[in-house]
């Protein structure tokens, strides 16, 4: 729970879409990759990515994420 909090990540599986909202990483970290997050029947892999002073997520596929990425800045 304190990861997801850190992440600002939110599963939405009743509309099939993950929210993230100010997506932060602990010092020292720049670079993290969860995979296997299940929404629904779905499993997503999501890289946050440190960049300058933000904080990055995307979706690690080969095409379109299979479910929404919701950014709330």
């Amino acid at each position: 729970m304190i990861l997801q909090a850190c992440l600002g990540l939110t599963i939405d599986n009743e509309c099939g879409a993950i929210h993230i909202e100010r997506p932060r990483l602990p010092v020292g970290i720049d670079h993290l990759t969860l995979c296997g997050l299940m929404i629904g029947a779905i499993k997503v892999n999501l890289t946050f990515q440190r960049i300058g002073d933000h904080v990055v997520a995307y979706p690690e596929s080969d095409g379109p994420s299979p479910v929404p990425i919701i950014l709330h800045v």
